[in-house]
């Protein structure tokens, strides 16, 4: 549902991800999406605020695998690469 809170979050969110690293390629995407699918406006911001929430995930679990391995001694798999 349209709130005050809700326009709020996304603009946030659009500013945020788009000053990011990938910022690039979100633009792209919400722009290829919302040409393509207008009327689709909700579901295509909604994946671009996950998107965003999982790139947050990932790099919290990689730094985290990487502190655990270092307090061990041991080196992940990705750190070897």
């Amino acid at each position: 549902t349209f709130s005050k809170r809700n326009a709020l979050a996304l603009l946030r969110s659009v500013f945020r991800q788009t000053f990011s690293a990938y910022g690039l390629v979100y633009l792209v995407y919400l722009f290829r999406a919302l040409i393509k699918h207008p009327d689709h406006y909700v579901r295509i911001f909604t994946m671009a605020i996950q998107g965003h929430h999982l790139f947050r995930i990932t790099r919290q679990t990689e730094e985290f695998a990487m502190h655990n391995d270092s307090a061990r001694g041991t080196m992940s798999v990705r750190a070897r690469m």
